[in-house]
């Protein structure tokens, strides 16, 4: 369908003018990172829209990322011949944020 849904285990995501864009649920596989990070855009007051993203768009986004279990949040600078920003202060705030979320959940983990 010419859409950008998700990278090999991990789901993609965009921003617009301080927006976050990503694939609608019914279209990805729903990654619990992917969940966490939408948290966090609300309780942040970043605005969050759940669209279909088709690739011949893409230019119109400053910044992409991905998320997953194993990389938690992470910036995607190029897209074939398109670039992003690393830097985006919304990336940055959703990193820091889903650092600070797991370092919260490590400290409930009961010592062995």
């Amino acid at each position: 369908k010419n859409q950008v849904t998700e990278a090999s285990r991990a789901n993609f995501f965009a921003i617009k003018n301080g927006t976050v864009f990503t694939p609608p649920v019914e279209c990805v596989l729903p990654g619990i990172t992917r969940k966490y990070v939408i948290n966090i855009c609300r309780e942040q007051k970043i605005p969050i829209v759940e669209k279909e993203i088709p690739k011949d768009t893409l230019s119109e986004y400053e910044a992409t990322f991905l998320t997953s279990t194993s990389s938690d949040v992470l910036p995607v600078i190029k897209i074939d011949d398109l670039t992003f920003r690393a830097d985006d202060p919304v990336v940055k705030i959703l990193m820091k944020e889903f650092e600070n979320l797991v370092e919260i959940e490590i400290t409930k983990l009961p010592l062995a």
